[in-house]
């Protein structure tokens, strides 16, 4: 029985702080929204019916529709004049949770103090694909 217990009970706390939402995780470096917005790079038009690659169809509902957009605003941060934005996008494979996750970029933009904004678009979620659905222009200017 110990060593099941040994076995489940990482699990288990794993996925608890794995179920806390991505704004309540990051909450205590600043705010995290997650907006939907007209100008994201997806949906898209050229990738209404998916994409094939490697022999294998990605369909467009579960891999190009997602118009979400990370959008984080560090505490501390001052809006004074112009305003800086680092912008993320994602490569193959990967969606805007797993690599705030993965590679830490908003632990990396609050170590580094610099005042900015952090954005992170959708791109193609978890496809082999490097499409690049529409310039950012306009959805900087939404932001």
């Amino acid at each position: 029985m110990k060593r099941v217990l040994a076995f489940v009970f990482p699990v288990l706390v794993a996925t608890a702080v794995r179920s806390e939402s991505l704004p309540e995780l990051y909450a205590p470096q600043g705010t995290l929204l997650l907006e939907h917005l007209a100008s994201a790079p997806f949906p898209h038009p050229q990738r209404a019916h998916g994409h094939e690659y490697d022999g294998k169809l990605y369909d467009a509902a579960a891999h190009y529709c997602d118009d979400t957009l990370a959008i984080f605003i560090p505490k501390g941060f001052s809006q004074n004049g112009r305003v800086d934005f680092v912008v993320h996008f994602h490569g193959w494979n990967n969606h805007v949770e797993a690599v705030l996750r993965r590679y830490q970029l908003i632990e990396q933009l609050v170590a580094s103090r610099r005042n900015a904004v952090l954005v992170v678009p959708q791109g193609p979620f978890d496809a082999p694909d490097s499409f690049e659905a529409t310039p950012l222009k306009g959805t900087i200017r939404q932001l």
